[in-house]
């Protein structure tokens, strides 16, 4: 029996709080007969080509891909509720990637979450010019990728030529220390988890400390340290009045 995603008291209260999330939800039973539970689930089955219900089944267009998905349903399902396991899924070419994580449930059965890179909230690029010193373009380009976006699917979406992007992109990497498009986009989302905002318009912009080598300083008009190495900014952490500073280690 393919598991249901309402409870058992049938008030729908469940699905409304599925319609919440910004993912893709299916549920899996033990013969891996699959459920889409939100509208998310279904929107992805109508436009991403990667991903399909067939016959109840969740299928992914690479069959090494599918061939891993259902080794972790095989894992999941009967495991002990709360295990969770990732597993990440190219999209069509030239676009972003999906991410599917395999959750294990009380049933047994197991929920397949899919992140799409559309769902994924991007920063605000006022904030970005705030605290970066980023052009408007830049800003905007930093936005979209820190969301999930790839240049080229960034770019497309500014309507300018990708040869544009990479210029936008390599000043972003000069104000920002970075070296490479990944490393924008992890240093971006560090900044945002180092100050605790879940979203970047959700508070006016804390400064950032330029530093020298080696050096890390604290600006106590805003409470927080940004620590850099050689190699460029790796992490901002947040102090308070009852705590010391909180610091993320290096990328190597």
């Amino acid at each position: 029996m393919i598991p249901s995603a309402e409870p058992p008291d049938g008030r729908g209260g469940f699905h409304a709080l599925l319609g919440l999330i910004d993912l893709a939800v299916f549920l899996v039973d033990p013969e891996l007969r699959t459920r889409p539970c939100n509208d998310h689930a279904h929107a992805l089955l109508r436009l991403e080509p990667a991903l399909l219900c067939r016959n109840h089944r969740l299928h992914l267009r690479r069959r090494e891909d599918e061939h891993r998905l259902n080794g972790l349903l095989e894992r999941a399902i009967g495991a002990e509720a709360g295990l969770r396991l990732p597993l990440g899924a190219p999209r069509h070419a030239g676009a972003g990637s999906l991410r599917l994580l395999v959750a294990a449930l009380e049933g047994p059965a197991a929920a397949v979450l899919v992140d799409h890179p559309r769902w994924r909230r991007r920063p605000d690029p006022e904030a970005l010019k705030a605290w970066f010193g980023f052009t408007g373009r830049e800003a905007e380009l930093a936005a979209r990728l820190a969301a999930g976006l790839g240049l080229a699917e960034a770019c497309e979406a500014m309507a300018i030529k990708e040869t544009t992007g990479r210029g936008y992109l390599k000043a972003a990497f000069v104000k920002t220390q970075t070296e490479n498009q990944a490393q924008l986009a992890a240093f971006i989302h560090r900044v945002c988890a180092g100050f605790g905002l879940r979203r970047f318009e959700s508070s006016p912009p804390p400064r950032i400390v330029r530093l020298n080598k080696s050096r890390a300083v604290h600006d106590p008009n805003e409470g927080a340290r940004t620590e850099r190495s050689a190699r460029g900014f790796v992490g901002v952490g947040f102090t308070g009045k009852q705590g010391g500073v909180g610091t993320t280690k290096p990328n190597r």
